[in-house]
């Protein structure tokens, strides 16, 4: 996500120190790009992102990450690559080719390879699933039974095609660490297996709380009977049970996704299984919480360096929530690309961002959630911002509307030279950040916002639309999509007018309006992963 940036700040002072030098022979733009690739072993297609210059793929477990063979490579015409293709490659680190076409147009390209061992441990009376440690090489399980009378029905702490010496299968007695060899290719590693007894049947375990629904977590004995959750209202005395149909068992471990629940609520939930009960849990669910002023309809002006600059907020010493690129954009004159918009509305006023030129350089009108830090001139060009405001519930929608018409693409930059003369786009997109501060960037320093992909960010939302609206606001909801249950601490919400302003790319004269944006909060959250 690093297209931000120059919506924030257009860097109207980069015109300061432009050159009078010209290129005297005008090569055309070509953009090299790899259109196809393969090696042996990998799992689906591989994903080519033309934006990022990025080639994902998924290996088998059996495969040697560091000796891949390379089975095809496609690259653009007129496009020579380096390194040149050999039969293997090493992709346990992010592998590089560089693509030139023209003199001076180069495209820097990562494969980028990924492959997932699944580990497991399954045992008769067990509780609960196994737990490894990779750099230890230790394995954990845990039994409800003697440790001296363990019978484990499958197990892989390797690659599918490992072979644990001596197997696990035929050793009963657990009293005592048992060491391994897991052996594949030319690769022996030494493992430990540790079992250990636990003597509560039913437990209770966690419980993640949503706005109006949680999912439950809890183990339970092997071959006790319809295992299951009970759950109420801190305040009630009525027990509401999980019917067994909507619980989840894998092994001794089970879950329930209950719905329905009151926001800002304690409740108070326990396993159950049979006639045996787990421990009382408590969970307090979360608030349907909105940002302020996500109708835009407050506004105010202040003179910042001597320009009149408008903020979306009721006023910035105790409502400073919102922040546009208007501060960057006036350094050199009073633009205000992003304004508030009285008449063409929905409801109240509205946000008009506009993409202008400013001194001859692009500013796309914008508006985010977050602080304008400062504009940066030396020893590069450049603006602090800090994206996010303090925010610790997770909507499941972005619901609101807005109005496009879109200019077409008359201002380009490497890598996107292609764009020229297509339909620019608009964009708004959320995220979620795990932090403990707003995401700090610094375009002079080349710090950007993270790709979707970055630990930090939890959750995400994108729309993005080329398509004229004709004059009139289309209502949008678009699902926030979940990496996992963390509970974020900041939200950047952001639209602007031209998709790739932060590479000065985008069509001067586009128009977005948002209006009435708010967040929706029900059960039907979207995970990444599609669980």
């Amino acid at each position: 996500m690093r297209r931000i940036l120059s919506y924030i700040i257009p860097l109207v002072f980069l015109s300061l120190g432009s050159s009078c030098i010209k290129n005297d022979i005008p090569y055309p733009r070509s953009l090299g790009k790899i259109t196809a690739f393969e090696v042996l072993g990998q799992l689906g297609q591989s994903v080519i992102d033309t934006a990022k210059y990025t080639i994902t793929i998924e290996l088998a477990d059996t495969v040697d990450m560091a000796k891949v063979r390379l089975l095809r490579m496609e690259v653009s015409d007129n496009a020579t690559y380096t390194p040149e293709l050999s039969t293997y490659i090493d992709l346990s680190t992010p592998y590089t080719y560089t693509l030139a076409t023209y003199p001076g147009q180069t495209y820097k390209w990562q494969i980028l390879a990924s492959q997932t061992i699944d580990r497991y441990i399954k045992a008769e009376n067990q509780v609960g699933k196994a737990e490894f440690n990779v750099d230890y090489k230790t394995a954990v399980f845990y039994v409800s039974s003697d440790l001296r009378k363990v019978k484990i029905t499958d197990i892989r702490l390797g690659p599918s095609n490992s072979v644990i010496t001596p197997d696990p299968r035929v050793i009963s007695d657990f009293s005592s660490r048992i060491p391994v060899t897991v052996s594949y290719r030319d690769v022996m590693e030494n493992w430990t297996i540790n079992a250990y007894m636990k003597a509560v049947e039913v437990s209770t375990g966690a419980a993640d709380a949503w706005s109006d629904h949680c999912y439950l977590h809890g183990t339970f004995a092997q071959g006790m009977s319809s295992p299951t959750f009970k759950y109420r209202k801190v305040s009630d005395s009525e027990w509401t049970t999980v019917p067994t149909t909507d619980v989840t068992v894998d092994n001794s471990d089970m879950s329930a996704h209950i719905t329905g629940l009151t926001p800002s609520t304690e409740y108070v939930f326990k396993a159950v299984a049979g006639e045996n009960e787990g421990e009382e849990e408590s969970f307090i669910t979360e608030a349907q919480a909105q940002m302020p002023n996500m109708n835009f309809d407050d506004w105010c002006s202040e003179v910042i360096n001597g320009k009149n600059t408008w903020f979306p907020d009721k006023d910035i010493e105790a409502n400073y929530w919102w922040d546009s690129g208007n501060q960057g954009a006036n350094a050199l004159g009073e633009a205000n690309p992003t304004s508030p918009e009285e008449t063409f509305v929905v409801k109240g006023k509205a946000s008009r961002m506009e993409t202008i030129s400013v001194v001859g350089q692009m500013a796309g009108g914008n508006v985010f959630s977050g602080k304008f830090i400062k504009t940066i001139l030396m020893p590069k060009a450049g603006a602090m911002v800090d994206f996010g405001r303090p925010f610790t519930s997770r909507p499941s929608k972005i619901h609101g509307y807005y109005a496009y018409e879109p200019a077409t693409v008359n201002k380009v930059k490497s890598p996107y030279n292609a764009l020229l003369g297509r339909p620019d786009r608009c964009h708004i997109f959320l995220m979620l950040f795990d932090s403990d501060k707003p995401y700090s960037v610094n375009t002079s320093e080349g710090v950007f916002l993270p790709p979707y992909s970055d630990d930090c960010v939890i959750g995400y939302a994108d729309l993005v639309d080329s398509i004229s609206t004709g004059g009139k606001y289309k209502e949008f909801t678009i699902d926030v999509i979940y990496k996992d249950s963390r509970k974020p601490r900041y939200c950047a919400l952001v639209a602007v007018a031209s998709y790739y302003a932060d590479y000065f790319t985008g069509g001067i004269g586009s128009l977005m309006y948002a209006d009435e944006f708010s967040f929706i909060y029900d059960a039907e959250v979207k995970w990444e992963d599609g669980q």
